[in-house]
């Protein structure tokens, strides 16, 4: 992955979202085995995800858009962030980031 230039140029399969993931604040103890950088969903403690690439043929949900909930997905690294991709039916909760206030989610993820 660290030879691709803009992940967001990703090409994504039908129904297929570019999700960053936003963490919640670090704990103490480091559950997640840094020396990998593939994960599951599970094993990543985040507040919020970011839809910064969509497949052409997803028209309901938009780049920047807000994924509280979504189902399972691989989780992977790419320049010190985790992004991942998930099918636009397995959202579970989305609003529009204009309804979204990013102060608080880093709050209530302590």
């Amino acid at each position: 992955m660290d030879r691709i230039k803009d992940i967001t140029k990703l090409k994504l399969f039908k129904g297929g979202l570019l999700l960053e993931l936003h963490e919640k604040k670090k704990r103490l103890i480091q559950t997640i085995d840094e020396s990998n950088t593939t994960y599951g969903k599970d094993d990543i403690n985040f507040s919020h995800a970011e839809v910064i690439a969509v497949a052409d043929n997803v028209d309901w949900i938009k780049i920047g858009d807000i994924i509280l909930d979504f189902g399972s997905a691989e989780v992977f690294a790419w320049h010190d962030k985790k992004y991942c991709i998930v099918l636009d039916m397995t959202v579970n909760i989305l609003t529009d980031k204009s309804n979204f206030d990013v102060t608080k989610a880093k709050e209530l993820a302590s």
